[in-house]
């Protein structure tokens, strides 16, 4: 199926942290006269804690950063929970979303979800399902189009990519996971083990398969350890090998971390690798402190970043020419609320302490995007 998405919702974006790469000429085929730049965001995971589920309002979650969501051509997220309304609210071990956090994800600008990770099958079939007609109301509420990638409501089907057309540009997203925390589900999730190598190659393969359908490929893959800052080599090596194969931003999420943003080529084409994006709104920060950084689940558990990627494409080939990335974090708001903020703003405007901590976080974050604000070119 072939999905349209309206791209008047274009606003003034204004990033507190700019990374602009520019290609030389050479860097690029030469542009048809119909090549189009587009700009398409990534965030981290989307999760529904029990302090996230307490909120007085979920718009709340997003009102700082909702701007930033809103002022590109398509948001991309990694939706960790299933969404069953006929089942009440779960936290972990196996979620359960509702269907108003859902919507405020989607109010605030959220449009193309990876639902392929492994909480997919914490509901069993009816949640895979009924989040699947979640989506499908949110996006009717909202009045646009939204995206979904990782499951599929009839397991003989193929796991098929949304196909996305903005103007004349043609964007294909596939999602997969590394694994389920259940035994069965795979006849309903997408599960891709890079490890196994007939698995790994069939997804590369889908991957190339799309490339050569479509303009940009997006990726969604959700893997590796939790809370490590750095992916596994073999890992690693099979993110390469999806830009490779034509994947023009590679979207990683599992660790609830920030890894190190890089580049991957295809010969002339530049691909972004965003091995993962940690958590973009989630509950596993309730209890940080600014002194030492702990009481959280793990370091790092809270911050995040807004990536937004310009991509260079034409008929047939995309190449990324930009990069900025907004560092955000979770915290406490004026009502008590655990919301997403940007950190330039939380370390102007807390507490002495808090402002330390940020001032901190932000070089942290600084030096894992190093690789992408200072390459230019091959």
């Amino acid at each position: 199926m072939t999905y349209y998405h309206n791209a008047a919702r274009m606003k003034r974006w204004c990033p507190v942290l700019f990374l602009l790469l520019a290609l030389g000429a050479s860097a690029a085929p030469r542009v048809a006269p119909d090549r189009r730049v587009l700009t398409l965001s990534f965030v981290g995971d989307l999760m529904m804690h029990g302090a996230n589920h307490e909120a007085t309002d979920y718009r709340d979650l997003y009102r700082d950063v909702g701007e930033l969501l809103r002022g590109d051509d398509l948001t991309f997220a990694n939706l960790e929970f299933p969404v069953d309304p006929a089942r009440p609210y779960a936290d972990f071990p196996a979620f359960n979303g509702t269907p108003a956090y859902l919507q405020a994800a989607v109010d605030a600008g959220c449009d193309a979800f990876s639902l392929a990770n492994n909480h997919a099958f914490d509901g069993a079939e009816e949640g895979v399902l009924q989040t699947l007609r979640a989506l499908d109301r949110a996006g009717r509420v909202a009045g646009r189009a939204l995206f979904r990638a990782g499951t599929r409501a009839n397991p003989g089907s193929d796991f098929a990519a949304a196909r996305i057309e903005l103007g004349e540009a043609r964007i294909s997203f596939l999602s997969a996971t590394q694994f389920l925390n259940t035994r069965s589900g795979r006849d309903r999730v997408a599960v891709v083990d890079y490890r196994n190598a007939a698995a790994a190659g069939a997804f590369v393969a889908r991957v190339r398969a799309e490339s050569g359908r479509s303009d940009v490929v997006v990726v969604s893959y959700h893997a590796g350890v939790e809370y490590s800052t750095a992916p596994l080599p073999g890992l690693d090596a099979f993110l390469d090998r999806l830009a490779a194969a034509g994947a023009t931003v590679v979207h990683g999420h599992h660790p609830h971390v920030l890894q190190a943003a890089r580049f991957a080529y295809a010969g002339p084409l530049r691909r972004l690798v965003l091995p993962s994006l940690g958590n973009f709104i989630s509950g596993q920060a309730e209890f940080l402190d600014p002194w030492t950084g702990g009481g959280a689940v793990a370091p790092g558990t809270g911050d995040s970043a807004i990536v937004r990627v310009r991509v260079l494409c034409g008929e047939g080939w995309a190449t990324v020419i930009g990069v900025e990335a907004v560092p955000v974090a979770v915290h406490r708001d004026a009502r008590g609320n655990l919301a997403v903020a940007s950190m330039e703003r939380l370390a102007g405007t807390t507490t002495a302490a808090w402002q330390a901590y940020y001032r901190g976080r932000l070089a942290d974050l600084g030096r894992l995007f190093s690789g992408v604000a200072t390459s230019s070119g091959r």
